[in-house]
């Protein structure tokens, strides 16, 4: 079998380089299009699917799949006028402003205390989708990864810590927790798995049960509380 790392920049370059030479086709990033994957999957396996990524690379989408599945969510608005920000009577403060796609380590965010703060953050992230969303307090952040294969089997690995600084991922320590945190992390990605599963079941392509296997699950612990976010 031959496995070779393509660090080419998506695009139809790309796709046409991947679409001569290989059976199975993954990805490690979550921001590929999901219309680079798409074109590959007609004639390949493809694993995460393009509905899987499209929906991991998209907070809002993101965000509704989670909280659909059951799994606790920080409270969000979607933003997409100034006019969807919530009225001082109805905000949760402090807030987080963020774009719904990409704005990683930091990039494409605004911390919001009042309602002229999030006029300012709005203003100055305008021009693309947003996702307004209560800033949790967290004691730690962890993450974990599972899959689910064509069959329905299930396998979830060791709960891990990850370790910022200045906003940047700089450290995972895995294995981390107590059983009992890995038992509920490992609920709430079960939970996803199978709410995933029966979206496959609905769509007429690809599975995304499967897709999302390749990734994983962010969640902010504080106390006894834990929440999966992004």
């Amino acid at each position: 079998m031959k496995i070779l790392h393509v660090t080419l920049k998506s695009g139809n370059k790309a796709t046409l380089f991947l679409s001569g030479n290989f059976v199975v086709t993954t990805t490690e990033f979550e921001n590929v299009p999901a219309s680079t994957l798409d074109a590959l999957a007609k004639s390949r396996v493809v694993r995460p699917s393009a509905q899987a990524v499209s929906i991991a690379q998209h907070r809002v989408l993101e965000k509704q799949f989670i909280r659909d599945a059951g799994i606790p969510v920080a409270p969000f608005v979607v933003v997409n006028a100034v006019s969807d920000l919530p009225d001082d009577g109805d905000a949760i403060y402090p807030a987080i402003l963020k774009v719904a796609r990409f704005g990683y380590d930091g990039k494409g965010q605004a911390v919001v205390r009042t309602i002229e703060e999030a006029w300012h953050g709005f203003e100055k992230l305008r021009g693309v989708p947003l996702i307004y969303e209560e800033f949790v307090p967290f004691d730690f952040e962890v993450s974990i990864i599972g899959a689910r294969s064509r069959s329905g089997e299930i396998a979830i690995y060791p709960l891990n810590r990850n370790l910022h600084r200045d906003g940047i991922l700089r450290l995972t320590r895995a294995p981390f927790g107590p059983s009992a945190l890995q038992r509920r992390a490992a609920r709430h990605l079960r939970r996803a798995l199978l709410s995933g599963a029966r979206r496959a079941r609905q769509c007429a392509d690809t599975p995304l049960d499967e897709a999302r296997a390749s990734g994983g699950g962010e969640s902010r612990g504080r106390g006894d509380r834990l929440f999966l976010g992004q």
